[in-house]
């Protein structure tokens, strides 16, 4: 399964999406009258329903949410919401206008199974699940093949270079796999399943097995901190302000983690309904897709409306 993040204008392979805030939390925690144990101190409100498995998240410019969606009888690549937030809530996806993917006409079925926006142009970016290319969905609405090639490596590719399209990856120099740091031997680099950006050019990284690293200018890949056991699958991973990493466990795990710039990990969310995309709006709210319930819910501080 591919995966997608943007960051300062550059696209690379990942699993999951940017969450930022939430810092700070307790290690108690309480049931919230809508399913998920949250940390003490947090709420957890629906905002979307009606939307058939949602995986993946992001936030327009007008402050939207832009959701990946497989659809309720699986006979299209993608469908895509995007949902006002701004009125009453919870949100009747039903009842919002959708952008249906279909098919291709060939052989080859793809779906799409990752999300990014491109925060200028306000172009999404696709990534085939279980395949190998990266498409460009326009405000026209046409479908453009940007990237072709990927296979268990990473790269960093800038969709604004003039250059023809498709970007073959072959041609390209990854990211990894490069020499390893003498600390992480453990887990083959083709199984690193999620990537997010924090501060500059450093990215941080989530095995399959729950090891968080992190890739310094330095080319070295060191170990941040270890997750608790488990099958990690259809994760998220992104970087809050003061450093913090958070992570979304995925289906097998069901919890959102988040990683102090000291290492110390928390929980800030369990027995979540097959946890997909995460993403946080400018107030610090986070909204998780509960792929399982068909919903978006949003995490925030107990105090704030």
């Amino acid at each position: 399964m591919s995966r997608l993040t943007f960051r300062a204008g550059r696209a690379a392979l990942r699993a999951s999406f940017v969450v930022v805030g939430l810092a700070g939390l307790l290690a108690s925690s309480h049931r919230s009258a809508h399913g998920a144990d949250v940390s003490a101190g947090l709420r957890v409100d629906v905002v979307t329903t009606g939307i058939a498995r949602p995986i993946q998240l992001a936030l327009d410019a007008q402050g939207r949410l832009v959701v990946l969606s497989h659809g309720w009888r699986g006979d299209a690549a993608a469908e895509i919401y995007r949902v006002d937030l701004s009125g009453h809530l919870p949100v009747d996806a039903t009842r919002v206008p959708r952008v249906v993917v279909p098919f291709a006409d060939e052989s080859r079925k793809t779906v799409f199974g990752s999300l990014a926006l491109d925060p200028r142009s306000g172009d999404l970016f696709l990534g085939e699940e279980n395949g190998n290319r990266i498409y460009r969905l326009g405000a026209d609405q046409r479908l453009q093949a940007v990237v072709v090639g990927l296979n268990h490596l990473l790269f960093r590719i800038d969709p604004r270079e003039e250059r023809p399209l498709p970007r073959r990856v072959d041609l390209i120099a990854p990211v990894l796999p490069k020499t390893e740091a003498a600390d992480v031997r453990r887990e083959p680099l083709w199984r690193l399943i999620g990537v997010a950006a924090v501060g500059g050019d450093d990215l941080v990284f989530l095995s399959s097995v729950g090891e968080v690293l992190r890739l310094g200018p330095d080319g070295d890949l060191r170990l941040v901190a270890r997750l608790p056991a488990g099958h990690y699958h259809r994760t998220n991973v992104a970087v809050g302000p003061d450093g913090s990493v958070f992570v979304c466990g995925g289906f097998q795990i069901r919890q959102i983690f988040r990683i102090s710039p000291a290492g110390l990990v928390s929980t800030v969310a369990s027995e979540l309904g097959d946890p997909g995309g995460i993403v946080l709006d400018r107030e610090g709210a986070l909204y998780v897709a509960e792929t399982a319930l068909h919903r978006i819910i949003r995490i925030a501080p107990a105090g704030n409306r």
